[in-house]
């Protein structure tokens, strides 16, 4: 067999894969929803939930942590705490200083320690809208619900107990560089808002009162979590599907074209 001719079949199945892969690419995945709602109070510091169904079905560890700090250090130490489920209102938190009591001690709130919960999914999801439920704290008379949002992938297994003891513990399963803020940095009541705008995606995530970094209105943030979307496919922003397909349809045409006029030439040079 001519060697240009071999060279010119490993380009044209070069193409083909392309193409292929152009076209997948730009197929959007199908997302789901995992709602955080039930009893009263778990009084533990972690519980699973499952959602979904066929490729988008998930199971999710979620757990309770408090930073006794602004999370300004490493050394800042981190305490599990009392994971609570609210009814509609969905998942709170109750840090051992809280005690409790009344005064919306039940909230993921940064009075004074942020409170936070860590998600470790069994598989990689990215990540859509999320409800923020609102709460005034006692003494205040506002409501705020901006957070600081972070992803991650870990060899752990999802359903694996961690064990967070410091700032840099944090920091290793859900690094600095991997947060970021949500919100308006303004006062705001509940609502329901995209937590994942970037399209990250990650097998362990963490949604937190804000930290220091991204509360820049400098307010006391509190609220409950519930009603999570999320896709376990990347998906395309639309733009960006027709352009992919567009191309890839685009790539393949070239290829026929291209041995089509091959075979002609073939036919008349016999």
């Amino acid at each position: 067999m001519d060697a240009s001719f071999c060279g010119a079949l490993m380009r044209d199945f070069a193409k083909y894969f392309l193409c292929g892969a152009l076209v997948a690419a730009a197929t959007p995945g199908t997302a789901a929803q995992i709602v955080f709602s039930g009893g009263t109070s778990s009084g533990t510091n972690g519980r699973i939930f499952t959602a979904g169904s066929g490729s988008e079905a998930i199971s999710v560890r979620v757990s309770a942590w408090t930073l006794n700090g602004t999370g300004s250090s490493n050394s800042s130490a981190v305490s599990a705490s009392t994971l609570g489920l609210h009814g509609t209102a969905g998942l709170g938190i109750v840090n051992s200083v809280e005690g409790t009591g009344g005064g919306n001690s039940h909230t993921i709130d940064n009075l004074n320690r942020i409170d936070f919960l860590v998600l470790q999914f069994d598989k990689k999801v990215v990540l859509g809208n999320a409800t923020f439920n609102a709460y005034k704290q006692t003494n205040y008379t506002y409501t705020d619900t901006d957070a600081t949002i972070g992803w991650g992938n870990t060899a752990t297994a999802w359903n694996s107990v961690i064990n967070l003891t410091t700032l840099a513990n944090v920091n290793a399963l859900i690094p600095s560089g991997n947060r970021y803020g949500s919100g308006n940095n303004g006062t705001q009541g509940t609502n329901t808002r995209n937590i994942d705008p970037l399209l990250y995606s990650g097998n362990v995530w963490i949604v937190s009162s804000a930290f220091a970094a991204h509360n820049g209105d400098g307010k006391i943030d509190s609220f409950k979590f519930n009603y999570l979307n999320y896709t376990t496919k990347m998906p395309v922003p639309e733009p960006a599907t027709w352009m992919m397909m567009i191309a890839g349809f685009g790539l393949m045409g070239s290829v026929l074209r291209r041995r089509r006029t091959g075979a002609e030439a073939l036919t008349t040079a016999a």
